[in-house]
């Protein structure tokens, strides 16, 4: 029976060696992904929760700020009004105070499309009937550009 030694032994090593660091690769890059994701998902939430609590105090150009040019232009239209922060304010105006704190308070759940590019907020039952907000993350900020 003959040993073979060259080959065989130096493959072992070279795995010996390179197989550890793959791992800690792997674990480190898994880690790292994990930590960039939740970030994106406190940016969302907060996002999120700073408009449905902004709506809800009828504060116009705060909700604004936190909307797309487009989401602000719509809510315009469709409320009648010339501008977004008066939209907001006709929006709201029916509203009991009881009812502001309950949309107010209305924020669910969050997560993101498969692709990451649309994060979603569930919202609890509220006055305005919104089930879901749809935010996309501008120039690193996430602002709403759609609701139903």
């Amino acid at each position: 029976m003959t040993r073979t030694n060259g080959p065989s032994r130096r493959l072992l090593v070279t795995w010996w060696v390179l197989g550890p660091l793959i791992v800690i690769w792997a674990v480190w890059t898994l880690f790292s992904t994990v930590r960039g994701t939740r970030e994106d998902l406190g940016g969302l939430e907060t996002s999120g929760r700073t408009f449905l609590e902004s709506l809800g105090s009828g504060e116009g150009g705060e909700t604004c700020a936190l909307m797309t040019r487009t989401a602000q232009s719509e809510l315009a239209a469709t409320q009648g009004e010339g501008t977004c922060p008066q939209a907001v304010e006709a929006l709201v105006a029916p509203l009991s105070e009881a009812e502001r704190r309950e949309l107010a308070g209305s924020y669910a759940s969050r997560f993101f499309t498969r692709d990451g590019a649309i994060g979603h907020i569930g919202v609890n039952s509220n006055p305005l009937q919104i089930s879901e907000l749809l935010l996309s993350e501008i120039d690193g900020k996430w602002l709403v550009n759609d609701w139903h």
